[in-house]
């Protein structure tokens, strides 16, 4: 989390980076995408939604290292996180979030 947050671009809000899917659920999407060989994510939170009521989506890319981090950890760690909760009868408590 830290390597996207410095080297994302301008900053994000907590609100906005904290809320980061890798999955999608029933209510929500994912926000990480695979585009054109790069990997990005949506910020869909920003502070004049209040008053302006519209949505707009914020695009932030990765550097190629940190995407390639990042997809390594989603293709490999969080299966096996899945497994291992499923091995050793613990609740699945695997967050959509990362």
């Amino acid at each position: 989390m830290v390597l996207l947050y410095i080297t994302s671009g301008q900053p994000a809000r907590r609100p906005e980076f904290l809320g980061l899917r890798w999955c999608n659920k029933q209510v929500d999407k994912r926000n990480i995408f695979i585009y054109d060989s790069y990997m990005l994510f949506l910020l869909r939170y920003h502070k004049s939604l209040n008053m302006t009521n519209s949505s707009r989506f914020l695009v932030r890319f990765m550097l190629a290292k940190v995407a390639e981090l990042l997809l390594q950890y989603l293709v490999l760690v969080q299966p096996l996180r899945i497994w291992f909760s499923i091995e050793t009868s613990l609740p699945k408590c695997v967050s959509e979030y990362l």
